[in-house]
């Protein structure tokens, strides 16, 4: 699961709100190939936990579970954009791995996936954005596999990673607990349900 930096933000931006609202990290957000997590979440338990109606400081999502067994929804808001207000509708897929969840969504942009740890708690969903110059310390010491070169001029970081695939072995290690670092949470940032 190949994770980079992009200098990007525009459409991007909106995706990352959409993923959970506020997912920029200076702008950088980091990437994946394919969904982060070794299996799909099954959601049929919890389908109507899921659905409904979220708020943020920022706005409301409103989520739609489309394959429960494969932990797949939609998300949808509105954006004001010029005088009209337009639907923003993105397709997200929950995978676990061990008792961490990950949601990711595609960028329809480059193709990849802006990712996230998230936890549902009561009528909450949390979520931990990765942090991205911790991830660029793990990078560049080679604890996962990846391959580091220049950002693209613009970038506000000093290089573009992208890693290799995933093992069970690379999730233990960036879902320990000794490296929780990896995504923020001081605060982390929180939805509330609602309605169903």
């Amino acid at each position: 699961m190949p994770i980079g930096v992009s200098h990007k933000t525009g459409g991007m931006m909106r995706c990352c709100l959409a993923l959970l609202v506020a997912w920029l990290v200076a702008c950088n957000p980091l990437y994946a190939t394919q969904p982060v997590g070794e299996k799909p979440r099954n959601l049929v338990a919890e389908k109507e936990a899921w659905e409904g109606t979220w708020v943020h400081g920022e706005g409301a999502i409103t989520v739609a579970v489309t394959d429960a067994e494969q932990g797949r929804m939609q998300i949808a808001w509105f954006e004001k954009k010029q005088a009209a207000l337009v639907p923003s509708v993105y397709d997200v897929e929950l995978r676990t791995f061990d008792k961490s969840t990950f949601a990711s969504v595609k960028d329809r942009e480059s193709g990849r996936y802006v990712f996230a740890r998230v936890e549902t708690k009561d009528r909450q969903i949390v979520v931990y954005v990765p942090k991205v110059a911790a991830w660029m310390r793990v990078l560049r010491d080679k604890q996962v596999p990846n391959t580091l070169k220049p950002a693209l001029p613009g970038g506000r970081s000093e290089s573009e990673a992208t890693l290799g695939p995933l093992s069970s072995k690379d999730l233990a290690f960036i879902t320990a607990s000794e490296r929780a670092y990896l995504f923020l949470a001081d605060p982390p940032t929180a939805f509330i349900k609602v309605t169903k």
